[in-house]
């Protein structure tokens, strides 16, 4: 829009100061008729700063009309005193058709073009020659207003349609980012979700399962009710720092300072002194280092999985394995409880399955009732 109005200034500028500096070089210079003309040019000029600049910059019609009501006779008026003035015509059909409507430009052309053919034969005097000429004039005029009519109208038209290009990528823009902010939103919600489920639920779940268990023998056994109470200590600590690490989205503890291998059987050994059931832990293929990310994915996979065991399997035995092959880490969790049905699962396993399918790979479930359950999660290195 800054574009346009500085080229709008730029040729009126250029054309005001052709105009003036030929009628100067053309008049005889005993007359008073250059300055009559450069003084309507001057007001014409004026006129332009004073109203046309802002017609042009609205596209009101009541600033068109404005404007161009003082111009359109303020340039007859000049070509009246100055057969040079037709050069300001060059400007004003310009304005005209880029302030009005294509009827009421034609209309307004057709107008100055006549006034002007007249006042063309008024200034040769009225013979066949001015009338021929005048004719010409005006048929030269009008193929002239209808060639600039033309090309300003494909520009308006281009920069309309790129105007409205322009404000439907930024609507789009707008839209994709408000779309991206909300999906960003919900995938940062589901994060949080699948980590308290996997970090804190679990902890919290343990502690109660751990309490109940050291209720149960306060009065019969108190030393084993003090074992149980110190590993509900122990969980709690545990719990406290996964809160922390959730907070800052560090790494989990577990895997702070101990490699995958060394943080499962970790994992693994604990589960089964707090659960009191059997365990084992094997690590095939050649240890290496893993990117976190998908240390975390194995790692938030077999605590679930471990989880839904205490809560759910009954079982007896459970077997952890993690494979690390060329271009892939596998880790499985089996037990020997009472199993369910494929379509079944809570939010743990459908959590694992999103974890992976994020990190690239997969999960596998495999599982029928009193035939136990193997998980396995698959993912490339």
């Amino acid at each position: 829009m800054a574009a346009g109005r500085a080229m709008w200034d730029q040729v009126q500028h250029a054309l005001t100061v052709l105009t003036g500096t030929a009628m100067l070089i053309a008049a005889p210079i005993d007359t008073a008729g250059p300055f009559a003309s450069i003084a309507v040019l001057a007001t014409l000029h004026w006129w332009y700063r004073r109203t046309g600049r802002e017609a042009l910059r609205t596209r009101e019609t009541g600033a068109a009309v404005r404007y161009l009501v003082g111009a359109v006779p303020l340039t007859v008026l000049m070509f009246t005193a100055s057969p040079l003035g037709a050069i300001m015509l060059l400007l004003l059909y310009p304005h005209v058709w880029t302030l009005l409507p294509a009827r009421q430009a034609m209309a307004a052309t057709t107008l100055t073009m006549t006034m002007v053919s007249l006042i063309f034969v008024w200034h040769l005097g009225l013979n066949e020659n001015s009338v021929v000429a005048s004719l010409a004039a005006a048929l030269g005029g009008m193929i002239l207003a209808l060639a600039i009519a033309t090309w300003i109208r494909t520009v308006l038209d281009r920069n309309r349609t790129q105007a409205a290009t322009v404000a439907e990528l930024l609507a789009t823009r707008a839209e994709l980012a408000a779309a991206n902010r909300e999906r960003g939103a919900l995938v940062e919600r589901e994060r949080l979700a699948g980590e308290i489920h996997d970090t804190l639920a679990q902890g919290f779940t343990s502690i109660l399962l751990l309490l109940d268990a050291a209720d149960v023998d306060l009065d019969t056994d108190a030393p084993q009710a003090r074992l149980r109470l110190s590993q509900a200590r122990v969980t709690a600590r545990r719990n406290l720092a996964e809160a922390r690490c959730l907070v800052a989205t560090m790494t989990p503890p577990d895997l702070a300072a101990a490699s995958l291998a060394d943080a499962l059987r970790e994992v693994v050994t604990r589960f089964g002194r707090e659960a009191a059931v059997a365990t084992e832990f094997e690590v095939a293929g050649d240890p290496r280092s893993l990117p976190t990310a998908a240390q975390v994915v194995l790692l938030r996979a077999v605590q679930e999985c471990l989880a839904n065991v205490r809560k759910h399997a009954e079982a007896s035995k459970v077997r952890v394995c993690l494979r690390l092959d060329d271009d892939r880490v596998e880790v499985s969790v089996c037990d020997d409880g009472r199993g369910f049905r494929n379509a079944e699962g809570g939010f743990g396993l459908d959590g694992i399955r999103r974890r992976a399918r994020e990190a690239g790979g997969r999960c596998t479930v495999t599982s029928e009732p009193g035939e136990g359950t193997a998980v396995v999660v698959e993912l490339p290195c």
